[in-house]
């Protein structure tokens, strides 16, 4: 059987809480550039019965399309080319747990902007957080994990409010 990153970042959350017996509510789900859309994929599959607890998405893109458009200037057919899509703005509207997205202000492999429209077709509760000089690969230099903790402690206290 041939299994895609997709079937393995679902089947590896699935049986974590088949195994485990963990409940979605108290569960948060991250993921980091191309490991957003698993994440969001994995929310979005497994959330039927309960919405989990939240879904934390650091340097996401809204397509990779859209991703490999700014990178590669050339016009380019790549609806024809491009086999994985990986679109998380086809799923986001649907999720039903709140949505923490992070964004590096300078980030030239996913340029904030993508995070932006993203964020703009989330439904709430949500919140976005740009870090000024935030690149791809260095918003932990920023403490993004205390904007994590806080969040998720505003969020198991009832206090999100959309920003």
């Amino acid at each position: 059987m041939v299994f895609n990153i997709l079937d393995v970042s679902f089947l590896n959350l699935r049986s974590e809480i088949l195994l485990h017996t963990f409940e979605n509510k108290d569960i948060y789900v991250y993921g980091m550039s191309l490991g957003s859309h698993m994440a969001t994929n994995s929310v979005y599959q497994l959330q039927k019965k309960e919405a989990f607890a939240g879904l934390i998405l650091e340097v996401p893109f809204d397509n990779l399309m859209n991703v490999v458009r700014l990178a590669v200037p050339v016009p380019l057919p790549l609806e024809v080319i491009m086999r994985d899509k990986y679109d998380n703005l086809a799923m986001i509207e649907n999720i039903k747990s709140p949505i923490l997205i992070m964004g590096g202000s300078i980030d030239t492999t996913v340029p904030v902007e993508l995070a932006q429209n993203l964020y703009n077709y989330a439904p709430e509760p949500k919140k976005i957080i740009i870090y000024e000089n935030g690149k791809h690969s260095n918003l932990f230099n920023f403490r993004n994990d205390l904007d994590i903790l806080d969040w998720m402690k505003a969020n198991e206290n009832g206090w999100l409010k959309s920003e």
